[in-house]
């Protein structure tokens, strides 16, 4: 079982599961919305739903920064602590 479904806490959507997979993976890079979106081949604003779940339940935070593919600063998606 996924560590971030365990722990007496509901198990993430199928979608995500797939945003903090992708945020866990990608560290240190910080990615937006759009780009974690065309990444996953996900519609932004369902990239977006899902941040606010992850942000609560994954160890996920948002942050002020340049995303690390297109360069443009906003919030971008990154976990609260290395692994």
């Amino acid at each position: 079982m996924c560590p971030r479904c365990s722990g007496g806490q509901r198990r993430l959507s199928p979608i995500a599961h797939r945003i903090a997979d992708a945020v866990h993976h990608s560290f240190p890079r910080g990615v937006c919305f759009r780009c974690l979106a065309v990444e996953q081949r996900l519609d932004v604003h369902d990239v977006r739903g899902a941040a606010l779940v992850v942000v609560v339940r994954a160890g996920v935070r948002m942050v002020q920064r340049p995303c690390s593919v297109c360069g443009r600063v906003e919030e971008v998606l990154m976990p609260r602590k290395a692994a």
